[in-house]
């Protein structure tokens, strides 16, 4: 068993230095094509040089067929104005013919006009002196004048004619540089277009080059990862393979550690040894049970027939005795747990009673705040109150029973200087109080007889008569706190209220305000509020 745990080992040891060899070659394998991918992308960045170097020659050959088209509208311009010229000399050639036509026939025709005439020259001047002096006139100008003519037109055709050479130099200059013009472009264009194609050639080679190399490197990385996709399956597999056999070797020992398996291995005859031992003992408890059961087969079967089965019953009592105790147990545990959460509640009903009683306090100015957090911080401000509160409380209800003897304006006046009454606060704190009684004597079912018998409106038409029933109120250990929110509100607002001295008005409206919500109250609570007495309503009307 040893030499097979060794052999395990060594095996293991040997997938590992496999393992690991192979991540080192995969590993070399990986950095060599990171290399190559820095290549890839450094002959990337020539690309990208290369193709704004083909991007600016783009731009330069787009130029130069733009200018190419303004050169050969420029040419179709100059054209037209050469063949424009050309019939406008033709034109002005045609005027000047038919002009020396014209003259040349009124010259023969004055010739004819002379050769026909068969009168004699002394004739003509004794007949006519005035006509033949002036047509001897004309025709000695006739001569002289033609000449000009002849000379002006002469001139006049040789100006136009140079006028024509020049006009014709300078379209032949000018064809010649555009024509030169022309050839320098068209040449630069097909320099420009040789050198186009053969950046295009080279960007061509060098992207298939790199694509090419690109798509071997991807070949490359999609073997590679096949490849340990492979691997990984295959060791997953294997150490499937082992983690299955151990926990089916677990499952069957019971052990965890692989040691204490190897343990188990070598220690298998031992175990083999006390397996046997364990069932030939389990064997022989066997036949023990074996034939206990018998003997009570035996014993049930004579006791059926002869009928004495009676002394049972007792059995059956005893667990039916059991069953009602553990449910009169469970019955009681439930109890238990509601009382629990009622007294939960209770408590937080009565921190925050304590808390809306103190709040009052401190308005009236007999207390400090409190906060309460603990049964026993509760039960130490209840004594509080009895032993600090409640005194001050009567020592003001007495003061103010002394100042209902006054007259209504000096009671009137004395309410104006307060801020808040209290009595007020008094009848609210009483209010609170008897709220809680009456809900006490609602929850609570063996007192109700007891408790029915008190009227929360007959603690007292006076402030002695509410105190004496606060005083019995503290006193008692027993009582249920419920939360009234409405109760804190009018007496916050009433203390918050500024009063005026010398405006009776007010101090009227905040104290009818607090009857009408102590009444409100009280109708929401099902009861009419603690009444006040009469000399309170005639001072607080007053």
């Amino acid at each position: 068993m040893a030499a097979g745990v060794e052999q395990l080992l060594a095996d293991m040891r040997k997938q590992f230095d496999d393992v690991h060899m192979e991540v080192l070659k995969q590993t070399a394998d990986f950095t060599r094509f990171k290399e190559g991918i820095r290549q890839a992308d450094s002959a990337e960045q020539l690309k990208e040089q290369d193709m704004t170097r083909l991007s600016c020659l783009q731009a330069k050959l787009q130029d130069m067929q733009r200018r190419i088209e303004e050169t050969s509208a420029t040419r179709k311009v100059y054209r037209h104005i050469l063949d424009r010229t050309k019939i406008l000399l033709y034109s002005q050639t045609q005027l000047f013919a038919r002009g020396t036509v014209k003259w040349h026939v009124v010259l023969s025709v004055r010739a004819l006009n002379e050769h026909d005439s068969h009168v004699p020259h002394s004739e003509r001047t004794r007949a006519s002196p005035s006509t033949n002096s002036e047509d001897a006139r004309e025709i000695k100008e006739l001569p002289g004048r033609v000449e000009r003519q002849t000379t002006v037109r002469r001139w006049r055709g040789k100006s136009v004619m140079f006028l024509v050479l020049r006009k014709q130099l300078r379209i032949k200059h000018r064809l010649m540089s555009e024509s030169r013009a022309l050839e320098n472009e068209v040449q630069a264009e097909r320099q420009l277009r040789v050198t186009l194609s053969v950046i295009k050639d080279a960007a061509a080679a060098a992207f298939s080059a790199s694509s090419g190399r690109w798509r071997r490197m991807y070949g490359m990385e999609k073997l590679i990862a096949n490849a340990l996709q492979k691997i990984t399956v295959e060791e997953v597999e294997k150490s499937q393979n082992t983690e299955d056999t151990f926990q089916k070797i677990r499952e069957a020992t019971g052990l965890d550690d692989v040691m204490d398996i190897v343990q188990k291995f070598l220690n298998k005859d031992v175990e083999h040894e006390q397996l046997q031992h364990l069932a030939t003992v389990a064997e022989a408890r066997l036949e023990q049970t074996r034939a206990k059961y018998t003997e009570v087969l035996q014993k049930a079967a004579e006791e059926t027939l002869s009928g004495d089965c009676g002394h049972r019953r007792h059995f059956y009592a005893a667990a039916e005795a059991q069953d009602e105790t553990l449910q009169r147990a469970v019955k009681q545990h439930i109890a238990s747990l509601d009382a629990l959460t009622e007294t939960t509640m209770q408590l937080d009903h009565a921190k925050q009673w304590a808390g809306r009683i103190n709040a009052l306090f401190v308005l009236a100015g007999l207390e400090e705040p409190f906060v309460c957090e603990s049964v026993e911080g509760l039960v130490g401000y209840i004594s509080a109150v009895q032993k600090n509160t409640l005194p001050k409380v009567l020592e003001r209800l007495e003061a103010q029973g002394e100042q209902e003897a006054l007259p209504g304006d000096a009671i009137c006046e004395s309410a104006t200087q307060g801020t808040v009454p209290p009595v007020e606060l008094s009848r609210l704190s009483l209010k609170e109080v008897n709220t809680h009684r009456r809900l006490e004597r609602s929850s609570s079912t063996e007192e109700n007889s007891d408790e029915e018998s008190e009227d929360p409106d007959r603690l007292g038409d006076n402030a002695a008569d509410h105190m004496r029933g606060t005083g019995e109120l503290w006193r008692s250990s027993n009582y249920t706190i419920q939360s009234s929110p409405n109760l804190l509100k009018p007496a916050v607002e009433e203390a918050c209220t500024p009063t005026l001295a010398g405006d009776p008005q007010q101090p009227n409206a905040a104290h009818a305000e607090g009857h009408k919500t102590i009444g409100r109250d009280g109708e929401l609570d099902g009861n009419e509020g603690p009444r006040v007495s009469d000399a309170e309503e005639k001072s607080g009307c007053m």
